[in-house]
Parts: structure tokens; C-alpha cells; sequence
């Protein structure tokens, strides 16, 4: 299998009135291969555009908001936009609140788009030793997408450093194969597609971290994820 990437990011940083800073760009990707377990042997390629741009705004003393978003073209799906804000609030320097929710995806790959092979198993009856699988991917699949929201505290206590995050979140359109066995042919059909069964999660982090010494220190953390 041959493979090929090539990447072009363009961006420039802003400093715009009432204490905002911005940052836009735009970026290039494309995506080759050529394998024989994709569209035959010929080549394949994705070409990928997208811009993008963040701004932080101190709005008060103790307060700041961070907001981007970020627009995405792939040849064989709808136009992707994915916004993201984060508001952050600190009392004092030692300690900052931060609440965050957005919204990301992932378009499908080149394997997921063009694979098309037969792959041979072995069954360990002597009566039928081999089954087939036909394994194929999709140009029609739609992007995966996820919707996040977090909360987190991070403090400063002398030498201790905390850090307390909760998070939420739910991805749908799952990209996967989805085997189908056919039994007059004794084989299999395992087309890629999206799976209508979203996947939610939410779950946490506890982190502690002590300086002992000014060359020393220790640190722990737990996280904790339910599906």
C-alpha cells in the first residue's frame, strides 16, 4: 500500500478592540493511496479544506471567554461546522473555574470509503473449511459526531496544586463495520456504515500534585469514565 499526505496551514493572530485577541486561518490536506484492497487497485485521494478562527476576550477582571469555530469540506460529505466556547473565572490568581462545551466530528477515512476486498477464514470444519468474507466500505457515509461539556476547577494551595474535571458527552453516527452472514452462500457481507445507536459517557478526573522539594515532586490522579 502506498500512502501520501501533504498538509498547508495558513493563519494569522489579530489584536482587535476591548481586549481581544484572535487568531484565523485556513488549512489544506489531501490524502492519497493506492492499494489493491481499495477501489480495485486504483488510487484514491481526499481532498480537505477548512477555515477556522478563535477569539479570547477578557470581558471583566475575572472573567475571559474563548470561542472558535471551525468549518470543514470533505469531498463526499455535508459541510462540517464545529463551534467550541469556553468561559473561564478566576477570584483569585491561585484558583480558576472553567466551563467548556462543543461540538466535533470525524469524516470517514479512505479505507472506510473505498475498501473492497474478499477476505478468506478458516472455519475448522472439514466440510466446509474456508467462508468468505466480503468486506466494503462506503462513499455515502456521514461524519461522526460528538458533543462535549466540561467542567473543571484547578487551585493552587502553597506547594499543592489540585485539579477537579467533570465531563459529559455523547458521539453519534458511529463508523463501523457491520458484518451480515448469508446462509445459503455460507459467507459473510460486512459492509462500513453508521450505526444509529449513540454512545454516551460521562465521567471525571481528580488530580493532586505536591512540591516537596524545588527538585522534587509527587503527583497523582484518578479518573473515573461510565459508557
Amino acid at each position: 500500500m502506498n500512502y501520501d499526505k501533504y498538509d498547508v496551514t495558513v493563519d494569522q493572530s489579530l489584536k482587535l478592540p476591548f481586549k481581544n485577541q484572535a487568531d484565523i486561518g485556513m488549512t489544506y490536506h489531501r490524502n492519497a493511496a493506492q492499494s489493491l484492497l481499495m477501489n480495485n487497485g486504483s488510487s484514491v485521494h481526499q481532498d480537505l479544506w477548512s477555515v477556522f478562527g478563535e477569539d479570547k476576550w477578557e470581558m471583566a477582571e475575572r472573567w475571559m471567554l474563548m470561542a472558535s469555530g471551525r468549518v470543514d469540506r470533505h469531498p463526499l460529505t455535508p459541510i462540517q461546522f464545529s463551534p467550541r466556547a469556553s468561559l473561564l473565572y478566576t477570584p483569585v490568581p491561585e484558583h480558576v473555574f472553567r466551563v467548556s462545551a462543543g461540538r466535533s466530528f470525524r469524516d470517514p477515512t479512505l479505507l472506510e470509503n473505498y475498501i473492497d476486498t474478499n477476505l478468506v477464514g478458516v472455519t475448522g470444519d472439514p466440510s466446509i473449511p474456508f467462508v468468505n468474507n466480503h468486506f466494503f466500505g462506503s462513499r455515502t457515509l456521514s461524519p461522526e459526531t460528538e458533543e462535549s461539556v466540561e467542567v473543571s476547577h484547578t487551585g493552587r494551595f502553597r506547594r499543592l496544586k489540585t485539579n477537579v474535571t467533570g465531563f459529559y458527552y455523547q458521539v453519534k453516527n458511529l463508523i463501523y463495520p457491520v458484518p451480515t452472514f448469508d446462509p445459503v452462500a455460507f459467507d459473510f457481507i460486512t459492509p462500513v456504515e453508521n450505526i444509529n445507536d449513540p454512545l454516551f459517557a460521562v465521567g471525571g478526573e481528580i488530580g493532586v500534585e505536591v512540591m516537596a522539594t524545588s527538585f522534587l515532586n509527587y503527583f497523582a490522579n484518578y479518573s473515573y469514565q461510565d459508557l
